[in-house]
């Protein structure tokens, strides 16, 4: 019974989702369209600033300031590519610390966005009752999953 119940529950959301309201359909484009330009532009400054950074500091290539970058930044580091001079080790140093944090906050703002653009959702198209009667203990909304408790033998 609790797998025909799930697909009621996936029926009624798609069926409430079809009915929604012009307004909201065309409100959504617009936001995940400004949430991808943030996203996009952040990054490519973020990788471009260390590409013009290297290149003028080692006096690398383009495609191997831009592979230096983006492997950095992603905390790959491989070390086949490393700065020569001692100095510019330093500058590498600080590159990495403010690129990944830099990228760490626009991944939270994304991530923010898209959750919050989620839950206006699902407030939207689910029926109030049924947001209503979901017990506290639930995991989701949807799979009525009461939350396992703690296992007090593992945090020993």
């Amino acid at each position: 019974m609790g797998l025909v119940n799930e697909i009621k529950q996936l029926v009624m959301l798609a069926y409430h989702y079809a009915r929604e309201s012009a307004q909201t359909r065309t409100r959504i484009p617009k936001a995940m369209e400004s949430l991808l330009s943030y996203f996009v532009i952040s990054s490519v400054s973020s990788l471009g600033f260390g590409v013009l950074l290297f290149r003028y500091l080692e006096g690398w290539d383009l495609l191997d300031a831009l592979y230096f970058s983006f492997v950095t930044l992603s905390s790959i580091g491989f070390g086949d590519i490393v700065p020569a001079n001692p100095g510019h080790v330093i500058f590498s140093i600080v590159y990495i610390l403010c690129g990944i944090s830099m990228l760490s906050l626009i991944f939270d703002d994304v991530e923010s966005e898209i959750s919050s653009w989620i839950c206006c959702v699902v407030a939207s198209v689910l029926p109030k009752e049924k947001i209503e009667e979901t017990p506290e203990s639930a995991t989701t909304i949807s799979a009525n999953i009461p939350a396992l408790p703690l296992d007090k033998r593992h945090r020993e």
